[in-house]
């Protein structure tokens, strides 16, 4: 495992309650987590303990095994390996130019121009935009936005960036060109963990699922496990994916033979099972 929460607790100066009570949640390379959760259920909080950004009052952030520490040193290290990208972009981005903003990591990292230059240029294509690298920042649309702020810490080659609600105020092509996006970040072996409300997208997109109950993770495991807990989902204020109960019918109906992940998938199984 390369980042693992263990009974993670902490509570807000004057809150009347936990944000997070005896949370773990354990993460492995180059897979793609989806983090689900009611709003106020711990979601972006874990994000901010596993980044070092918040300190646990109990419980313990492990990094490649070994305890974090919270010296400026440990919060270094952390932070270079794990990367957080917020719900607005517009709290990332400060610097005047596309290439001017994804540059910042890598330069205080010291390293040479010439391994910047190369960093920003690979993290650039790697989120498909690279053509707007002269672009000012504030001239960019909100997907373009949300794009050049995971380009800004791809360009530090974290092993694990955790992503709070990507999703929110894209268009449905925003939405596929950008999940395309982290797909093969994952593949090349980033650890993809995503906190989002978009039931549908966690079971078409994740390798694992999370889910908050009671200010820690109540459940986890592969998405047919998960998914497959509709009554306790419900009880916990989350609606099971529409395919995934479209499709479980059809299987307990005899049609198909496989839960589908996608419509595209569900049509050629449909096709195959000649209905």
């Amino acid at each position: 495992m390369i980042l693992e929460a263990r009974s993670l607790r902490y509570t807000y100066p004057g809150a009347s309650g936990p944000a997070l009570s005896d949370a773990s949640l354990t993460i492995a390379a180059g897979e793609r987590l989806a983090l689900l959760g009611i709003n106020g259920a711990g979601k972006s909080t874990l994000f901010q303990m596993l980044n070092g950004s918040l300190k646990p009052a109990e419980g313990k952030v492990l990094l490649d095994g070994e305890p974090v520490s919270y010296d400026r040193r440990g919060l270094s290290r952390l932070r270079q390996a794990v990367g957080l990208v917020m719900q607005d972009p517009d709290d990332q981005l400060f610097a005047a130019t596309v290439a001017e903003d994804v540059s910042f990591g890598p330069v205080n990292l010291g390293l040479s121009e010439a391994e910047v230059r190369a960093r920003v240029a690979e993290a650039l294509e790697a989120l498909g935009v690279t053509a707007l690298a002269a672009n000012p920042t504030h001239m960019l649309s909100f997907g373009q936005k949300k794009r050049v702020a995971i380009a800004g810490l791809i360009a530090m080659r974290p092993s694990v960036l955790l992503l709070d609600e990507p999703t929110a105020g894209l268009d449905p092509q925003g939405i596929e060109e950008l999940m395309q996006a982290l797909s093969t970040l994952s593949a090349a072996g980033t650890a993809i963990v995503i906190a989002t409300h978009d039931m549908d997208l966690a079971w078409s997109w994740s390798t694992r699922v999370a889910v908050f109950e009671n200010r820690a993770i109540g459940l986890a495991g592969p998405p047919e496990a998960v998914f497959s807990e509709s009554d306790r989902l419900r009880a916990l204020g989350l609606r099971p994916p529409v395919l995934h109960e479209i499709g479980l019918a059809l299987v307990q109906a005899g049609v198909l033979t496989a839960l589908p992940r996608s419509m595209a998938e569900m049509k050629a199984l449909i096709a195959r099972s000649k209905l």
